[in-house]
């Protein structure tokens, strides 16, 4: 029985590490597409995109959307957020695998 309920305990820890990584990723989509509709409304109403450069106007949309993001999730969200993020930016390991095979 106590094999049976480690093997349990196991498949509970990794299928709430794998929601948590989900989590992250929308999240991520959902700031992609806070900054894709500012850009593109901006662009609708043909304004010029050196506006959003303008330090004040990043903070605005950076402030407005991880405001958001940190009101809509719960705190262990936003403490995973960082590695969900480094996650995002780097290639997968198997694209890199698949690279150096047709090299040789």
């Amino acid at each position: 029985m106590a094999g049976r309920a480690q093997r349990m305990k196991s498949r509970l820890r990794q299928s709430s590490n794998h929601r948590g990584g989900v989590a992250a990723m929308i999240a991520i989509l959902g700031t992609l597409i806070v900054f894709v509709a500012v850009i593109g409304g901006l662009l609708m109403e043909k304004g010029h995109l050196g506006v959003l450069i303008q330090p004040a106007e990043l903070l605005i949309i950076a402030g407005a959307a991880t405001g958001t993001l940190r009101v809509a999730n719960p705190s262990t969200f936003s403490r995973r957020l960082p590695a969900g993020l480094r996650a995002f930016s780097r290639a997968p390991a198997w694209a890199s695998r698949a690279i150096s095979t047709r090299s040789a």
